[in-house]
Formats: structure tokens, sequence, C-alpha cells
């Protein structure tokens, strides 16, 4: 199976359980390397649920904790803000599909009341 195909979530789960559990800066250097890779070359739509799952994972609070730091490697610190950057927008587009689904419910309320089920449901 590719890792490029939707079903490839295990590597998701592993990698961020490693990165969680270590401190070791080279393993972290090697995962980051791999996300970063993982949500390139992937296709939108797997590269989206890979960013959401990495959030899911709380690899982004890793990386919240991580940027302040001062890395030596110029490629882990690249790699670092771009998955920042990354996982932050698709935090931001989960709360903006949340709220379009809301508001979508909100707006149908009165039309399921009405017209679609004429019972009193109150």
């Amino acid at each position: 199976m590719s890792l490029y195909q939707p079903g490839a979530t295990q590597v998701v789960v592993t990698t961020a359980d490693t990165l969680r559990a270590t401190t070791r800066e080279k393993v972290r250097r090697v995962v980051f390397a791999f996300y970063c890779n993982l949500l390139k070359k992937s296709p939108p739509a797997i590269a989206e649920s890979y960013g959401i799952q990495m959030v899911t994972y709380k690899v982004l609070s890793v990386l919240n904790v991580l940027v302040k730091q001062n890395f030596q490697d110029e490629d882990l610190q690249k790699d670092v803000e771009f998955l920042q950057e990354y996982l932050t927008d698709s935090v931001n587009d989960m709360r903006y599909g949340r709220e379009c689904n809301c508001l979508i419910m909100t707006n149908m309320y009165p039309l399921i009341c009405q017209s679609i089920f004429p019972y009193d449901m109150s």
C-alpha cells in the first residue's frame, strides 16, 4: 500500500506517538521531514486527511512547543515552521467547516419543523 493512498493512516499514528515520546533531535528531524514529504507529495484530499490526523494526534501541540526553540539545523527549523503553518490552517479549516455545518442546520430547522414534518415536535 502506498502512503499516498487513503487507508495508510496507521503511519501518522505511529510517528505521532514516536514524536511525543522522544527528546532526540535526530528522531524529530526524521519525523518532521517525513510529515513534510507526506503533505507536499500527496494529492490534496489525502494531504488534508493526513493534516487532520496530525492535529488529532497532537502533533500541532508538539510543534507549538518546539517552534520556540532555536534549532541548529536549518532544515529542521523550516520543517517545523511549514508543519505549524499547515496544521494551523487545517485547524482553521475544520473550525470553518463546523461553523458552516451549524449554520446550515440552524437555517434548516424551521424548514424541518414546518414543511417536511408537519407534526408537532415540541
